[in-house]
């Protein structure tokens, strides 16, 4: 009997692992590319760009993990029956569920892998992720500053540029920063050159108009000006990004934050921390799935 689970154990981990892997650089070739473009014009090295591909990569393996060993179950289950083996197998008196504890150790090292992807790994890239993003874009905003979208500065700066023209002159330039809730500024000029300052990234702006919220509901203190610096470096030096988000966290700072937090974030904490520890169940329910199809009913 152990010659009979090595057997099947041993074609469900090739066939698995040749899946993942397939699976894997496919979606890492597609998800890179648009890193690529900041190693390759924007100066950024060979180990930043690597670093942000492999922060990503805990969360690929969440998905593919178990795709991968449902593939791999049906692949070898369904070529073990077209080659009569199941039927010889069955023939000695070898059970159903013997024939499926392989497919069950299978998924239960699937289910531990994703427990500790899911509840460390895939939280911590995250966070090292949005880290390493924001400092690069600190570094190499002239690539990352894209023409006709709202980019993110950080999460409480938006810049929006309509065209970008070869020289690297902006038009039709909208910057907005939202880290005083109660007085938001926003500015809106005709172009803008971006370039290097002392403290970092600067768009010095011109023939525009500086808004910014007042106390006094519906009233905005207004400012027109000829020049005017756009400071794209302070968003890097904002103390609020060195806190975590929800999904940022490990399962142990979801159950005991360091900081005081209200009772609402606590709720969010908490059901964060259910989703770490329930989404690591689809590594058995999908081979469990797939086990019933493939086993049971007549022949």
């Amino acid at each position: 009997m152990p010659r009979l689970y090595s057997y099947i154990l041993g074609q469900l981990m090739i066939a698995t692992g040749l899946i993942l892997s397939t699976l894997a650089i496919a979606l890492w070739l597609t998800q890179s590319l648009r890193f690529l473009e900041l190693a390759v014009n924007g100066g950024a090295g060979l180990m930043e760009f690597l670093a942000l591909v492999l922060f990503t990569m805990p969360r690929f393996l969440t998905v593919l993990l178990p795709i991968a060993a449902g593939i791999g179950i049906l692949f070898v289950y369904n070529k073990l029956l077209n080659d009569s083996e199941l039927v010889v197998m069955r023939a000695v008196g070898i059970s159903q569920w013997t024939l499926a504890q392989p497919a069950l150790l299978l998924a239960c090292g699937i289910t531990l892998v994703l427990m500790a992807l899911h509840t460390y790994a895939q939280p911590s890239a995250k966070w090292q992720f949005t880290q390493q993003q924001e400092q690069l874009a600190a570094q190499f905003s002239d690539v990352l500053i894209r023409p006709g979208v709202f980019n993110s500065l950080g999460g409480d700066m938006t810049l929006y540029v309509r065209l970008r023209e070869e020289r690297g002159e902006l038009q039709g330039i909208v910057f907005q920063d939202a880290r005083d809730p109660a007085s938001p500024v926003v500015i809106m000029a005709e172009r803008g050159v971006l370039r290097e300052g002392p403290q970092g990234p600067q768009v010095i702006v011109y023939n525009g108009v500086r808004q910014q919220g007042t106390d006094l509901p519906g009233q905005l203190q207004q400012l027109s000006f000829d020049r005017y610096t756009i400071d794209l470096a302070l968003f890097g030096q904002d103390d609020q990004q060195a806190i975590p988000d929800v999904g940022e966290r490990t399962i142990w700072q979801l159950l005991f934050p360091v900081e005081d937090v209200d009772q609402a974030t606590r709720d969010r904490f908490r059901a964060e921390a259910h989703a770490q520890l329930s989404q690591p169940l689809y590594g058995m329910a999908i081979p469990l799935m797939l086990l019933a199809i493939m086993l049971t009913g007549e022949f």
